[in-house]
């Protein structure tokens, strides 16, 4: 895996700006991505992005239902969980916020209220029951959505929208998460264990009763793993997703709005947080949906969720980008094969078709080489070269091609150039650019 995680962009030619100072003795060195034994990209999982494929479930709160604190949930294939979490004092389905999902009526409203004895005479069905019968002593409300049970083969992916208050003291938190077994191959015999990864969503606490910054909270299945990832805060709805490769890596995604999600969406993969467990399969139920709020004001309890989408065989980065590019026959079910092939060098222009978009270049037609331009100015050594959104960057010095020093690291790009401006040098230097997309930049950093 470390060696799929150096990719290097090979610089096929160096465009100089203005000719190197004699005394400087500035070189250029490159070292081209294939630099791997067979396929280098054969084996690469990159992230699916959820929602692509073929959906096989929905739940979509369109058809009008009632809610028996004795019974569960009346709608199909939706309802609360067992003994060990809560569930929500109050649930009913109203017309959805503006700038949700188009087309859509109908969303799911719920609250958490304190479950006292006018609640019990407002949901007598609720008396007596081995869940509900009882103050719920856990601050975590959970749905749970039975579809079937999905395996890693089935590249499957999980998304739903939820409506998110930016009030100043709302603390609410919206979970997505599904149930998993895991198979841990780092030892031998390889132990399967039963985990529930998930992506939330927060406010953060500043310490002073404001919950002011929105954050995704990562949870992998490797032990108690996770991480914060800050968020623009920005009210209204947002789409949540999470999706399952054949490797049995997990990703996590989460965009504001509702539309569908992209991979630039991307946040986090579960093999960022170690190596050798895998996801195989669903235990129970489907999706799980988390909650919590310790806000019961009128105006910040309320949490809202629509469309709870379930998608198999779906398309990865690199399928997508590829049916931009290649004609209907190159792909079968969605995925990139034959000509459209990421090791396939269908331009001939010595880069394969995963270079041609690790770099940004079209694969079928002619395109300039990417390059490292240089200008001396003065004793400066000034160097540039384009960079591509989603895609991250460090450029490396040596002065014997065998150790490398970088001068930056891990810019990410903007479309735009990329350069740096070297102090005086009294020595030959090479240089190389590396390239490496973004998801492979989150999963491996410390």
């Amino acid at each position: 895996m470390q060696k799929m995680n150096t990719v290097i962009a090979a610089i096929k030619r160096v465009s100089f700006l203005a000719p190197p100072s004699a005394a400087l003795g500035v070189f250029c060195y490159a070292l081209p991505v294939g630099a791997g034994e067979g396929d280098f990209f054969a084996d690469v999982a990159i992230p699916i992005v959820p929602g692509t494929g073929s959906l096989v479930h929905r739940v979509d709160f369109e058809a009008p239902s009632s809610f028996n604190y004795g019974a569960g949930w009346a709608g199909s294939g939706f309802g609360l969980t067992g003994t060990q979490r809560g569930a929500p004092e109050e649930i009913w389905q109203d017309a959805p916020p503006p700038g949700g999902l188009e087309g859509s009526t109908r969303a799911l409203f719920f609250r958490r209220l304190e479950r006292d004895s006018a609640w019990y005479e407002e949901h007598p069905g609720a008396v007596g029951h081995p869940v509900y019968g009882q103050p719920d002593a856990v601050n975590q409300d959970d749905f749970y959505v039975y579809a079937r049970n999905f395996t890693a083969e089935d590249r499957f992916s999980i998304t739903v929208r939820v409506y998110v208050n930016l009030g100043r003291t709302a603390r609410a938190t919206f979970g997505l998460r599904t149930t998993a077994v895991v198979e841990n191959t780092n030892v031998e015999p390889s132990e399967m264990r039963n985990v529930w990864p998930a992506v939330w969503l927060f406010k953060a606490d500043g310490g002073d009763g404001v919950f002011s910054d929105l954050r995704a909270f990562i949870r992998s299945p490797y032990g108690n793993y996770s991480e914060y990832i800050d968020l623009p805060d920005i009210a209204g709805w947002w789409t949540l997703g999470m999706s399952f490769d054949e490797s049995g890596d997990i990703h996590y995604f989460a965009r504001p709005g509702a539309e569908a999600l992209r991979g630039s969406d991307y946040l986090a993969s579960a093999s960022r947080y170690g190596s050798g467990r895998h996801f195989r399969r669903n235990i129970d139920a489907s999706v799980m949906i988390s909650t919590s709020n310790y806000d019961e004001s009128e105006e910040g309890s309320v949490q809202i969720m629509d469309d709870i989408m379930i998608h198999t065989g779906g398309l990865d980065f690199y399928d997508l980008w590829a049916a931009d590019h290649f004609p209907e026959d190159a792909f079968e079910n969605g995925r990139a094969i034959g000509m459209a092939a990421r090791s396939y060098d269908a331009n001939r222009s010595g880069y394969t078709n995963f270079e041609e978009y690790l770099i940004g270049n079209h694969p079928l037609t002619s395109n300039p080489p990417f390059g490292l331009g240089m200008e001396v100015d003065g004793n400066h050594m000034n160097l540039a070269f384009p960079s591509k959104a989603n895609r991250s960057y460090t450029l490396e010095r040596s002065t014997d091609l065998m150790v490398w020093e970088p001068l930056f690291k891990g810019v990410e790009g903007t479309g735009d150039f990329i350069g740096v401006s070297e102090e005086p040098l009294v020595e030959p230097a090479f240089y190389r650019v590396i390239v490496r997309p973004r998801y492979w930049v989150r999963e491996m950093a410390p």
